[in-house]
């Protein structure tokens, strides 16, 4: 019987390793769609911080107010690989397809994404786990000025180094999450669920596999 397993083992990880590379590209896909997204709360919150400390931008000398509209446009304009960074580098383990195999599947766990209508507004449901590294990642810009000197505490509550539990942004337009941002997450959910399915199914046949040889070997003792 091994053989027939082992045939059967050999097919399921075939699919494994052909959806890897597809949910690469999902993510991929994804990660496009929100760097434009947090440039934009990024860019309302240094331009809010300006206003709101006028002081520490005129007190800076000019190399280093120079310094640092560099780096602060750079993140605006260039978005991509800071997000990738903080999103992906920082956290291969969020992402099942960057896991190992073998690792341990949470079955709540979800990459789906949706809309409802509540009353007169749309509600969204999310990823937790992507909701809280993208909160994190919102935050930098506050984080980066908060180091500079700039008191970002008179319009946003904590501080870099105890923040509540929402993004540290500027008060501005919805931080909903865009169309694309939602699709695009939406196709990654949907080929996690085949991915685990996958999963499941080679661990279903390699524990088959496990009894059937040891009842072989305790026959033949």
């Amino acid at each position: 019987m091994t053989p027939e397993y082992d045939a059967e083992i050999t097919k399921v990880e075939a699919k494994i390793e052909a959806l890897r590379p597809q949910m690469r590209d999902a993510l991929t896909a994804w990660l496009d769609a929100t760097a434009p997204w947090v440039a934009e709360r990024w860019a309302e919150t240094l331009d809010t911080a300006i206003a709101y400390n006028p002081d520490v931008v005129k007190a800076m000398g000019a190399e280093k107010r120079k310094a640092l509209k560099q780096r602060t446009t750079a993140m605006i304009e260039t978005p991509r690989p800071h997000i990738e960074k903080r999103l992906v580098e920082d956290h291969p383990g969020a992402w099942p397809h960057l896991r190992e195999s073998t690792a341990v599947w949470d079955a709540t766990e979800t990459f789906i994404t949706k809309t409802d209508r509540v009353g007169s507004r749309l509600s969204q449901t999310i990823p937790g786990g992507v909701s809280s590294m993208l909160g994190d990642t919102l935050s930098d810009m506050a984080d980066l000025l908060e180091r500079e000197g700039f008191n970002i505490s008179r319009f946003l509550p904590g501080s870099a180094h105890s923040r509540s539990q929402k993004p540290r942004v500027a008060p501005g337009p919805s931080a909903d999450w865009s169309e694309a941002m939602m699709s695009t997450m939406t196709a990654y959910g949907q080929l996690t669920i085949e991915y685990t399915a996958a999963l499941t199914e080679r661990d279903k046949v390699q524990a088959q596999k496990d009894r059937s040889e040891a009842e072989e070997l305790w026959g033949s003792a």
